[in-house]
């Protein structure tokens, strides 16, 4: 395996590790979901929220720990959102697409992951200036 790939895998395992998780959870088919007895639509968007929202916080922090990089890099944080939206835009493609599972891809779910992902970035963002707003 080339070098530049083992480097972006240690550097960016946690938030692979989270990616794979949430494809994971998007293609359970539907048919072991209803074996949950809870309201599916509320539990679902608010999942998918909370989801996104960790998401985007451990990819942006991850990325500001790079050397060189700091959590004020504007380019980290649309980086961070632009991968985070893309993975939003493909689990409900898959999702859609994969008749199998019996599940259906949702603008809604959509709606929850990308307003999860500004809202981790904004958590990071937030704590990382209260931090750096403390007297040492």
């Amino acid at each position: 395996m080339p070098d530049y790939i083992l480097s972006f895998v240690r550097q960016h395992w946690k938030s692979l590790f989270v990616a794979l998780i949430i494809i994971g959870l998007c293609l359970i088919p539907s048919s072991e979901l209803n074996k949950i007895e809870v309201n599916i639509t509320a539990v679902d968007v608010v999942a998918h929220f909370l989801m996104f929202a960790f998401f985007t916080a451990i990819l942006f922090w991850e990325q500001s720990r790079l050397p060189g990089k700091n959590l004020r890099d504007a380019i980290l944080l649309k980086r961070a959102l632009v991968i985070s939206f893309s993975l939003g835009i493909i689990t409900e493609l898959l999702q859609l697409f994969f008749k199998r599972l019996n599940r259906s891809g949702s603008w809604i779910d959509l709606l929850f992951d990308f307003a999860g992902s500004l809202t981790g970035a904004y958590i990071i963002m937030m704590l990382t200036k209260r931090k750096a707003d403390r007297p040492i």
